[in-house]
């Protein structure tokens, strides 16, 4: 709901709201082992794994998992209304050809799907889609004791380009 929270906004309002909101996000992200891959307004997408982070399948994400613990930590209770969604898979680098635009941009069937999760998530909680990668990990080696988190479950139907219907929620009491 970013554009609606800063609709009316000046120009000099909108900086000083994503400044504090990114001083505070970027060191997270980074301190994690994160890669900002964009950014979009309050939106941001990460990678962690390699060929950034050289942890082994499951272990860089247990720390995107970490890192999303810690945003919604920093940010529960404030004027940011932060969501997660973690999605696990392969994706591909692609560099446009030519000299005008400089950045490479990931493609991938999980991006799509990230992009769709994202759009339906609940806030203050990380959000996955169930029966995916991610999903399947299991819950014996995460960083995550039963104690600490509540799940919960809701439709996602109609979302165009994923093969997913049901999405889980990861709440923490205290932060919910």
């Amino acid at each position: 709901s970013f554009s609606k929270t800063i609709q009316g906004f000046s120009n000099a309002k909108i900086k000083t709201y994503l400044d504090d909101y990114y001083e505070k996000i970027i060191p997270i992200i980074y301190e994690h082992g994160g890669e900002i891959e964009k950014l979009m307004g309050d939106g941001i997408i990460c990678v962690f794994g390699k060929p950034f982070l050289d942890l082994e399948n499951p272990h860089y994400v247990y720390k995107a998992e970490e890192c999303a613990e810690a945003v919604i930590k920093e940010f529960y209770g404030s004027d940011k209304h932060v969501k997660v969604a973690i999605h696990k898979g392969l994706i591909n680098y692609y560099k446009v050809p030519g000299e005008h635009y400089g950045e490479y941009t990931i493609i991938g069937q999980p991006i799509t799907d990230l992009y769709r999760l994202e759009s339906v998530s609940k806030p203050n909680a990380i959000n996955f889609f169930n029966t995916s990668a991610y999903d399947k990990l299991g819950w014996d080696k995460s960083i995550f004791s039963l104690d600490r988190i509540n799940f919960n479950s809701f439709s996602a139907n109609e979302l165009q380009g994923v093969d997913f219907n049901v999405v889980k929620k990861m709440t923490f009491p205290g932060y919910e």
